[in-house]
């Protein structure tokens, strides 16, 4: 605002705010002659400003309020969404480990066997010694069965 726009914002801000009063004076401060109006006029006018002042700061802190509000309320969210990710995540990782501890006991099981006695990795070795032995070849490459 410079001295000489101000009266034309003056003028706007009045014909906007629409007082009976003072829309009588607007010709007045349009010539530039804003000096010649009476003291009570001046101060209808600048109440008016002063009370739109107020309302717009009264307006200005409700709407920071509600934006607060608002950020507080999208922080919760996304907060409680991290969370729920986290939790999602928990989750198949533990399903995941099951699925290849299940697995490495499936495929653990025939090495447990062999501990306990049943046929595992070394008794097939052992038998296959065995089978081999029974089997006798001749001089000239067939094999000789045994009596039994």
């Amino acid at each position: 605002i410079t001295f000489m726009n101000w009266t034309e914002y003056l003028c706007d801000f009045l014909e906007m705010e629409d007082v009976p009063e003072l829309s009588g004076h607007i010709s007045t401060i349009k010539r530039g002659h804003y000096g010649l109006l009476d003291t009570h006029a001046k101060l209808d006018i600048f109440q008016v400003l002063v009370s739109y002042a107020l309302t717009t700061d009264l307006v200005r802190e409700q709407l920071e309020e509600y934006i607060e509000q608002r950020q507080i309320l999208s922080a919760t969210n996304r907060e409680a969404a991290v969370e729920e990710a986290r939790k999602r995540r928990k989750q198949q990782q533990v399903l995941k480990e099951a699925a290849s501890d299940a697995k490495g006991r499936t495929k653990g099981e025939g090495l447990d066997n062999d501990v306990e006695g049943n046929v595992g990795g070394s008794e097939i070795g052992t038998q296959a010694e065995d089978v081999s032995s029974k089997r006798k070849l001749t001089s000239n490459g067939h094999r000789v069965l045994p009596n039994g």
